[in-house]
């Protein structure tokens, strides 16, 4: 609408002139224009009205997720025993002398244990390996860290190492028990075969032999096994020491592949093979949930 000489020019709306005179109706919407219950209904089609709407965002739900994501990071890392982020730390702070003109085994047993505990240190060592052409050393990394990127364990071989190493730690009880002959692995495993079946009457044939009928694991069989009072104790008693059992195996593994690397820098071959491989971090974690979670086998009505 225009508006000739000395006539009055349309209202304020806030700080901003309005292009028209708003009927009523519209006067009342820009009265309510403040209240965030009215902001479906605030179109009025004009730019000047909607040109400073300003909608705050929700950035407490960012600032939570964050955070809980922050405690869940620490969650992770406090899983890992005590002992081991010790034994790391103090294999960082003893590589701060190593000689780089002179990789000693020992010190390729210290780099593959950082890059298995993922240590943020072992990213400025590969730097200064490459600065001093340790160029063989820097590959055995570089491939490792590949492997363990791409490592992943299935549920069926968490439980079978979950076994394998409970039925070590029960037949090495049972040989320890032997006063009178010293027994071998097989003996003890007969030994404990035929306790079970008189604690429950029946036979149980044990997985990973030849002549086992149980070459996979199975609900049945796990269901049967821990339906045995004396095998729930034997195996609660080796929950307590997987955290050992896992780093004596960790050890051992990385000590092979600490020997086999050496190997490989003192000859001429350019291609770098390997075996069996520690667990990742994320894999052992996966490996403790799992070996918990198999108790669930000792209620009748439970299976997992």
């Amino acid at each position: 609408m225009n508006h000739s000489d000395g006539a009055q020019s349309p209202p304020y709306f806030s700080m901003y002139p309005l292009p028209y005179w708003p009927t009523s109706s519209q006067l009342l919407l820009m009265m309510n224009f403040q209240n965030p219950l009215m902001s479906p209904i605030h179109n009025l089609g004009s730019p000047i009205l909607t040109s400073h709407l300003s909608f705050t965002q929700p950035t407490m739900n960012c600032d939570i997720k964050y955070e809980q994501n922050s405690q869940n990071k620490e969650t992770t890392l406090s899983k890992q025993p005590e002992k081991y982020t010790s034994q790391i730390q103090i294999i960082a702070e003893q590589l701060d002398d190593m000689n780089y003109d002179e990789i000693t085994l020992e010190n390729l047993e210290q780099l593959i244990h950082l890059l298995f505990a993922e240590s943020p240190k072992l990213k400025k060592i590969q730097q200064q390996l490459k600065e001093k052409k340790c160029l063989k050393v820097v590959k055995i990394l570089e491939t490792l860290a590949k492997k363990i990127r791409t490592q992943s364990k299935s549920r069926e071989e968490l439980i079978k190492f979950c076994l394998r190493k409970a039925f070590r730690e029960i037949f090495h009880k049972i040989q320890a028990k032997s006063t009178k002959t010293k027994l071998n692995l097989k003996a003890a495993s007969k030994i404990f075969q035929q306790s079970y079946q008189a604690e429950k009457m029946k036979s149980i044939q044990l997985p990973f032999r030849k002549n086992s009928r149980n070459k996979t694991m199975n609900n049945h069989f796990l269901h049967e096994l821990f339906q045995s009072k004396q095998f729930q104790d034997q195996y609660k008693t080796f929950l307590e020491k997987l955290d050992t059992i896992i780093e004596n195996d960790r050890n051992k593994k990385i000590k092979a592949i600490a020997e086999k690397s050496r190997e490989f820098i003192q000859s001429n071959r350019k291609s770098y093979t390997f075996k069996r491989l520690p667990w990742s971090i994320k894999n052992i974690e996966k490996l403790k949930e799992t070996a918990n979670e198999m108790l669930n086998y000792c209620d009748d009505q439970k299976f997992i």
